[in-house]
């Protein structure tokens, strides 16, 4: 258990969310992915178009599909993971200072770990094997 900037108590897996702060700045690359993608669906079709005339109306249609479907396809992934995935995700005082820790061996060959965190609290808690270092 520790405290959190407001005295809280919390407990690991019950960690405090204030103090914390996201930043979504992801737009440069999910326009530079939207562009690429536009430039690939029109360039591979228009490639195809000027250049592909041995190729035959099936084949062409199909190569012009495909490169349209990979282009929107690439143009929307972009778009989305620059909205949704955060390029700053700093956190605020998730875990206390800890100022001092201490390993004890107790003498039925367990060891006892005392720390104490920024707070002035104290915490101790024990380990039943030996096999653990400290």
């Amino acid at each position: 258990m520790g405290n959190d900037q407001a005295g809280h108590k919390w407990k690991f897996g019950d960690m405090p969310r204030s103090g914390g702060h996201v930043q979504f700045g992801g737009k440069p690359a999910a326009l530079i992915g939207v562009l690429g993608g536009t430039a690939i669906a029109v360039g591979l079709s228009a490639l195809t178009l000027l250049y592909g005339q041995h190729l035959g109306a099936v084949s062409e249609v199909i190569i012009i599909i495909l490169a349209v479907l990979f282009g929107a396809g690439l143009a929307i992934v972009s778009a989305v993971l620059g909205i949704v995935i955060p390029t700053t995700a700093g956190g605020g005082d998730y875990m206390p200072k800890i100022k001092k820790l201490n390993v004890e061996k107790n003498k039925d060959g367990t060891k006892r770990v005392h720390l104490e965190t920024g707070g002035g609290d104290t915490e101790t808690a024990a380990s039943s094997s030996d096999n653990e270092t400290g």
